[in-house]
């Protein structure tokens, strides 16, 4: 197995598994879980599972039981589970600021950037199923007992209600018709807010579910 990709891929582990230690940190240094959607403690209760799986993964690769192939092919899986774990922990590191807002309004403000992809139980089970794959499909060896703890763990988060209704993610879309003559901005947002600027003697209308009728008088 090349140094070079062995060195790459022992990298991003450590990575994870560093992301993963902080964000547990942040959920067990809460002073309380106060207005903290129970799906958090459900996720925090299983990232010791994703973390030990990498590290039983890092184990092999130091001491070089894992072939150069095998090497090349679990890199896109590690780095697709670091991705996971890096929008995990700001949504953990948002949500328990210790900031005016509820947390609910936090969390849904963060994740709604991140689209439905964002709730934290989609991002567990994302980093569940990517250690599962290193194992079921490339080989690493661990415990019986661990293969069995992150079998039970996707299905138990997925059994889990979403944490945030579908309607957070919902985008209005604004329709501009403008007749006549003259400049027009038109700015496309996520949400309630809109701002638009016609400098121009021609018309504007908007909406965001309307319809505007007009004689020829108009």
């Amino acid at each position: 197995m090349s140094g070079a990709e062995a060195i790459l891929v022992l990298g991003v582990i450590a990575s994870v598994i560093s992301i993963i230690d902080g964000t547990k940190q942040v959920y067990d240094a809460a002073s309380s879980t106060e207005g903290l959607p129970q799906t958090f403690r459900e996720v925090a209760y299983r990232l010791p599972i994703v973390r030990s799986i990498l590290n039983y993964s890092k184990q092999q690769l130091d001491s070089k039981e894992i072939d150069e192939t095998v090497c090349n092919a679990i890199e896109p899986v590690i780095k697709a589970c670091e991705e996971k774990a890096k929008k995990l922990d700001n949504l953990f590191q948002h949500v328990l600021a210790p900031e005016d807002a509820s947390r609910l309004d936090r969390y849904f403000s963060a994740a709604k950037t991140l689209g439905k992809g964002g709730r934290v139980e989609t991002l567990m089970k994302g980093m569940l199923e990517d250690v599962q794959l290193l194992v079921n499909t490339y080989g690493m060896r661990i415990p019986s007992t661990q293969a069995g703890a992150v079998t039970q763990a996707i299905e138990d988060v997925s059994s889990i209600a979403p944490s945030i209704p579908e309607s957070i993610f919902e985008e209005i879309v604004f329709t501009n018709n403008q007749y006549g003559n003259g400049p027009t901005t038109n700015y496309n947002v996520h949400g309630d807010q809109y701002s638009q600027t016609n400098t121009g003697p021609g018309k504007q209308f908007q909406a965001a579910s309307q319809v505007f009728n007009f004689s020829k008088d108009d």
